[in-house]
Formats: structure tokens, C-alpha cells, sequence
């Protein structure tokens, strides 16, 4: 059980991993698929339209276009290529093409009224003699603001440009079942994730992390459209769009409380069916998928806001307050509606570079503030068991006791024999025999006895259950408590305290073969004192003044110290810890606000 837990976080995150490598290959690696006889004309356009003459670079969008204009870009072909069947490649969208050299008109491609917004590839043969002539493309643009030429215009043998897009064909479908794969360990993971938030680990963060920087990544990037076959370009787009927001409402749902509240799943229920609906649009090409965006950003701005008050809310009830992510929540909001202009309604060219960095920036703080949530969720899991824990301790401590008082009962019963037994072995002059018998029979009382019996129901059952299974472990324990029945501390305080400083011992002589524990629980001068000393083996690694956990998932595990130390704080206490490379020694002073009655002393070796 413990093994799948571990394992399939693992696997969503190499898969995530996979994922993101190629996504990024494809974005910003694309030149190594195309051959190198081949020529990108990105550079040295002129562009002419209603608003002059201007050297531009194609590729992307030109701002300043009116619409409904016919406008041109030219530039004069390359010379010393000969080329048996020399010919042009472009991308084109939303707009009639016109493309001439020299004059004379040699391909020609007009939008289909019945899908305009398809993205089209144009493969154009060049004359013979097509060296040094100027070509032209002649544009109808139908998009106001700006100038649209989704790709550059490639240059080559007109087999070699068929390799741009063929050769990827493999590769493109690899990336989307990748992707598709992926969203699927997502959905089923986010699921359970808000059922037990605490189950998870760091690969599941990591993996999320991946996952959430490359889906938002591909989104900003201009140059998809030049990779990805035509009749997926829109698709990839709308699928990582509206996977993007998803991490984040998720555990702003976890963030906002243990249990997800009606009004929080409801929009994220139908956040995912708007996913799922955008895809079958795409796909079926129903209508145009604008109208889906628009509801859909709807929908995440009520349920950005619908999260931001409700952690703001929860800073006001003095929880753990959470008012970073609460910014980050209103940045990415800012950031998908940057992403919504962008694609419907006009191109911001400034700050573009930051833009495509902003999206890495908030995963990470995203990773690093859901990481931290489910750590105080795992806090809060531990304090409300411990009440369950005390529980069971006290039930467990009062079965020690009397199958203790019916051993007791029956060394007694059987006191008689063993003095008779003992008077025939020292009559007969066999004083070492009668000694070891002896010996043996103290051990068997001695082993009748519990740990600590102060009186403190409490106390009397964590040391004895702790005691016990150290005991278990062939621990030499020497422990000396001298309370009194009653204390002023609450029991899940003096609960938590001694739990987790025996678990900590515990945790450590589990590693050894014949370990030695310490402990001894006193006051003097109005101070409670609880020291306790372990032997041990391995490493003890502190970083920045917090002891770090040694267990495989340490994202649940390493909380004892924090939760000791916030206990004892808590009293005005103070906290103080040695350790070398063979023993962990810890002193907790708790301060008195009176006198406490003469104590019951129970020493033990």
C-alpha cells in the first residue's frame, strides 16, 4: 500500500517530465527539423499598406492594420541555389493569399467561408528561373489592430519542404498522447488529492509543477503554429489554455478548507466540462470556440474571486494566513486574461519576454506555497488524532495494568513454592543455584511492573506504550518520572510533547540492534523539566535551525521537532538540543505558574 503511494506521484511526475522536454523541444528546437538546404525568409520584408512602407520581420503579428485591408509584403528570392523543383512553404490564417514574382501571379488561395479560421499549408512552385526576381505576397487581412503571417516563408526543394511537417508527423502525435496521458494522471490525482491531501508527496508537486509551466508556456509561444500540423495548432492551444487555471483552483480549494465547500466545485466541475467542451468544438467544429472561451473565463473569474475571499477570510479568523496565494491567485487572473487579449482581441507586444517568464515564476510559488499547505494539513491531521491517540493510550495503559496485577497475583499465589524451593537449594549447599533462582524471580516481578504509574493517567499512558515498544526493540531504557496526578497543562499539549519526543527516540533505536534511551520528567523551582537521551546512528541533518526527517516522504514526515517546539512556545517554554554522531539528547523547560504538590516518584532501570 505504502509502495503505490510512493510510486504513482513518481510516475505522474516522469511523465510530466516527459511532457514538458517536449514540449520545450518543440518550441524553441525547431530548426533541427528543418533540412539544411532549406532557407527560413523571416527577415528583410516590406511590408505596405494603408499606413506606408515598413521593413518587418514575419512570423508573428504586425500592429497597425486596419480592417478589412489588402496589403503586401515583398523581398527579393535567393540567388546561388539551383533547386531542380524550387518552391515556397507558409502557414497562412484568416486571410486570402496572393503570391507573385515579378509581377505574374503563380498561387493563389482564398478562405473557405465555411472555416475561416483554419490555418492552412501553402506549398508554392517557384518559376525556372526564379533567382534574384522579387516576390510577393499579397494579403487580405480580416483581423483589425494588425497584420497576421502565422510562419515564416521556407525556401528549398519542394521534397524537402514536404519534410518540414511529414517528418514531425510521429514526433507531434508522441507529444499529444504524452500530453493527453499526463492530463489524465492530473484529473485522477486531483481528485484524490482533495479527498487526503496529505497522501502526497514531493513528485506529485514536481510533477504538477512541470505540467502547469509547460502547458502555460505553450500558450505565449509564437511559434506553435510553425511546428504543429495545421488541424491541431487550435486544438493545442485551447487544451493547454484551459488546463493551465486547474492546478491553481485546486489547491486553492485545498488551501481554502479541509473540505471542499459546494460553491468551490461546483465552478471547478464545470471548469473541467467547459475542457472537455472546447475539445469536442475544436473538434467537431461546431461553432467558433470564442463564445466557449468567453463563458469559460466567466467562470474563473467567480471562482478566482469566490477563493480570494475565502482565504482572505481565513487570515481574519487567525489561521494560517495565506495572502501570498491570494496574490498569486489575482496575478494569474491578470495573466489569463492577458493570455484571452492576446488571442481574440489585440496582441500586446510590450513586455512580451516578461510575459513568457511569469508563467514559470508563479508554478514555482505555486509549488513551493502548495508544498507548504499540506505540510500545516498534515499538522492539522496530527492534532485532531491526538485525542483519538490519548484515547486508545489510556485504554491500552489500563490492559498493561492488569494483565500486570494478575501476573503479580500469581507470583504470589506461587511465593510459597519458591520459598521452599529456595530452602532446599541453599540447605543443600547450592548457593549459586538458589542465587540465580532468585535473580530470575526478581526479573519476573520486575517485568510485572509498569514504566510509570504517577498517577497522571496522561503521562502514566504514553510512557508506558512508548516504554514498551522500546522495550520491544531490546532498548536498555532507564527512565525516572517524579509528577504529581494532575498539572496545568492541557493533555493534548503534554500529549503532544511527549509523543513526538518518544517517537523521535523511537524512529532512531529502530535502527539499531541494542540501542539506549534515557528519560526523566521532574520539576523544581516552579519549572517542569523533560529531558530525554537516545542513542544512534547515521546523520543528523539540520538546516536552518529545522531538523531535517530521514523517512522516504518527507513532504508527511519531519514535523516533530516543529510541533514540540510551536507546544512549548506556546507555554512560554524554552527548547534546547545536543547531538554528536552517536546520541540525540533533547531539554524542554515548561514554566509553572504555582507550586505543585509533593510528587509521586517512580524510578526504573
Amino acid at each position: 500500500m505504502n509502495r503505490s503511494k510512493n510510486t504513482w506521484p513518481a510516475v505522474f511526475l516522469l511523465v510530466s517530465v516527459i511532457v514538458t522536454v517536449l514540449l520545450y523541444y518543440m518550441l524553441f528546437l525547431t530548426k533541427l527539423y528543418i533540412p539544411k538546404d532549406v532557407i527560413v525568409m523571416d527577415q528583410g520584408w516590406s511590408l505596405t499598406s494603408s499606413q506606408g512602407t515598413q521593413q518587418v520581420s514575419i512570423g508573428g503579428r504586425v500592429e497597425g492594420a486596419d480592417f478589412d485591408e489588402f496589403y503586401t509584403l515583398e523581398r527579393r528570392l535567393p540567388s546561388g541555389r539551383d533547386y531542380s523543383s524550387a518552391a515556397l512553404f507558409f502557414q497562412s490564417n484568416h486571410q486570402d493569399v496572393v503570391v507573385s514574382v515579378d509581377g505574374s501571379v503563380i498561387y493563389t488561395q482564398v478562405v473557405s467561408e465555411s472555416n475561416p479560421a483554419e490555418i492552412r499549408n501553402n506549398y508554392v512552385y517557384l518559376p525556372v528561373n526564379y533567382q534574384e526576381k522579387i516576390l510577393t505576397l499579397s494579403i487580405h487581412s480580416d483581423s483589425p489592430h494588425y497584420y497576421d503571417i502565422v510562419s515564416p516563408v521556407y525556401f528549398g526543394n519542394y521534397n524537402q519542404l514536404h519534410e518540414i511537417s511529414n517528418n514531425n508527423s510521429g514526433f507531434r502525435y508522441l507529444f499529444l498522447g504524452a500530453f493527453i496521458t499526463a492530463f489524465l494522471f492530473f484529473i485522477v490525482y486531483a481528485i484524490r488529492i482533495l479527498r487526503r491531501p496529505s497522501e502526497y508527496n514531493r513528485y506529485f508537486f514536481l510533477g504538477l509543477f512541470f505540467l502547469f509551466s509547460a502547458g502555460i508556456s505553450a500558450v505565449y509561444a509564437p511559434t506553435i503554429p510553425q511546428i504543429v500540423a495545421p488541424a491541431y495548432v487550435s486544438l493545442v492551444q485551447s487544451f493547454v489554455l484551459f488546463l493551465a487555471p486547474l492546478p491553481l483552483l485546486i489547491y486553492l480549494n485545498i488551501a481554502a478548507s479541509a473540505k471542499l465547500r459546494r460553491w468551490m466545485v461546483i465552478p471547478l466541475a464545470l471548469e473541467i466540462l467547459l475542457l472537455v467542451f472546447s475539445l469536442l468544438v475544436e473538434l467537431l467544429d461546431i461553432f467558433p470556440i470564442a463564445v466557449v472561451m468567453n463563458f469559460f473565463f466567466v467562470v474563473l473569474a467567480v471562482h478566482f474571486g469566490f477563493a480570494f475571499w475565502h482565504v482572505i477570510s481565513l487570515k481574519r479568523a487567525g489561521r494560517e494566513p495565506l495572502l501570498p496565494l491570494a496574490a498569486l491567485c489575482l496575478l494569474f487572473l491578470v495573466t489569463c486574461f492577458d493570455v484571452y487579449a492576446y488571442i481574440w482581441i489585440k496582441p500586446i507586444e510590450d513586455f512580451r519576454l516578461v510575459k513568457a517568464f511569469l508563467p514559470v515564476c508563479c508554478s514555482y510559488i505555486i509549488f513551493r506555497s502548495t508544498a507548504r499547505i499540506t505540510r500545516e494539513k498534515y499538522k492539522g491531521l496530527f492534532k485532531e488524532e491526538l485525542n483519538t491517540y490519548v484515547a486508545d493510550a489510556v485504554s491500552k495503559n489500563y490492559e498493561m495494568l492488569e494483565q500486570r496485577i494478575n501476573e503479580m497475583h500469581k507470583i504470589s499465589h506461587d511465593l510459597k513454592n519458591h520459598y521452599s524451593m529456595l530452602y532446599h537449594l541453599y540447605a543443600g549447599g547450592r548457593q549459586e543455584e538458589a542465587l540465580s533462582y532468585l535473580q530470575n524471580l526478581c526479573n519476573d516481578y520486575v517485568r510485572t511492573l509498569p514504566f510509570c504509574n504517577t498517577g497522571n493517567v496522561v503521562v502514566d499512558s504514553i510512557i508506558n506504550d512508548k516504554l514498551s515498544a522500546a522495550q520491544a526493540l531490546h532498548a536498555d531504557i532507564q527512565q525516572m518520572v517524579k509528577l504529581p496526578p494532575s498539572l496545568p497543562f492541557s493533555d493534548r499539549d503534554l500529549c503532544s510533547i511527549l509523543v513526538n519526543v518518544l517517537d523521535n527516540a523511537l524512529d532512531a533505536l529502530a535502527l539499531q540492534e541494542h540501542g539506549t534511551l534515557e528519560l526523566s520528567i521532574f520539576y523544581e523551582d516552579q519549572q517542569l523539566f523533560i529531558m530525554c537521551k537516545n542513542s544512534k546512528v547515521g546523520e543528523t541533518i539540520e538546516r536552518d535551525g529545522r531538523f531535517l526527517t530521514t523517512k522516504s516522504s518527507k513532504m508527511i514526515h519531519g514535523y516533530g521537532i516543529s510541533i514540540i517546539q510551536s507546544t512549548v512556545e506556546k507555554h512560554e517554554g524554552t527548547m534546547h538540543i545536543e547531538y554528536d554522531d552517536t546520541s540525540f539528547e533533547i531539554y524542554i523547560s515548561l514554566p509553572l505558574d504555582s507550586p505543585l504538590p509533593v510528587p509521586f516518584s517512580h524510578k526504573r532501570h
